[in-house]
C-alpha cells in the first residue's frame, strides 16, 4: 500500500476540527454536570418551599383558631378582624 501524506492545510484543517470537537464535548460534559447540580439544588429548594408553606398553614389554623379569621400587619404585629 502507498504511503500518503497530507497536505499541511489538510493536516491543519483535520487537527483544527478535532481540536473544535473537544472543546464542545468538554463544554458539554461541564454543561451536563452543571445542570446536575442545578436540579438537584432546585429539588432541595422545592423540598424547603414545602416545609414552609406547611409550616405557614400550621401557624395559620392555630392565628385562626385562636383570632379568628383576619389579617395581620407584619410590621407592625396588629391584628385586624375581618
Amino acid at each position: 500500500m502507498e504511503k500518503v501524506i497530507l497536505t499541511p492545510e489538510e493536516l491543519q484543517n483535520l487537527k483544527q476540527i478535532s481540536d473544535n470537537l473537544n472543546a464542545v464535548t468538554i463544554n458539554l460534559g461541564t454543561m451536563e454536570v452543571q445542570i446536575h447540580d442545578l436540579n438537584s439544588t432546585k429539588t432541595q429548594l422545592l423540598q424547603e418551599l414545602t416545609k414552609i408553606k406547611q409550616s405557614q398553614e400550621v401557624l395559620g389554623k392555630t392565628l385562626n383558631a385562636k383570632y379568628g379569621t383576619g389579617t395581620v400587619d407584619l410590621e407592625s404585629g396588629e391584628f385586624v378582624q375581618s
